[in-house]
């Protein structure tokens, strides 16, 4: 009986012993998750502060540009109305594509600007 009882104990630590291995790497992938997610996070915040820094600094080149394209959008007196309505045009054409904006986004804030 004493036997018996002894096996049953050390059975019962065993027993523990790897109920308590379990716990211990249920833990472990417990916090390795947590990790996971947090770096995941921190990497978003720091792709989304990358893209508005590039938003900043396109927007920048952009207004620098503008005001060198408007310098050489300069119409002559001698220019007839056909050509000044093409060199609208493409200027126009040409501020869309720098911001990759379509047609209907300028009208949409025109319409935003006069409500």
């Amino acid at each position: 009986r004493e036997e018996e009882a002894k096996e049953a104990a050390e059975k019962k630590k065993e027993e523990k012993k790897e109920e308590a291995k379990k716990l211990e790497k249920e833990a472990m992938q417990q916090e390795m998750i947590e990790n996971i997610k947090e770096h995941a996070m921190e990497s978003q915040r720091t792709s989304a502060d990358t893209k508005r820094a590039i938003a900043r600094r396109e927007r920048a080149e952009v207004d620098n540009m503008e005001a060198a394209d408007v310098q050489k959008a300069i119409i002559s007196e001698s220019a007839s109305l056909e050509d000044t309505q093409n060199t609208v045009n493409s200027e126009i054409a040409n501020i869309l594509n720098r911001l990759s904006l379509l047609s209907n986004d300028v009208k949409g804030s025109s319409v935003d600007s006069q409500i």
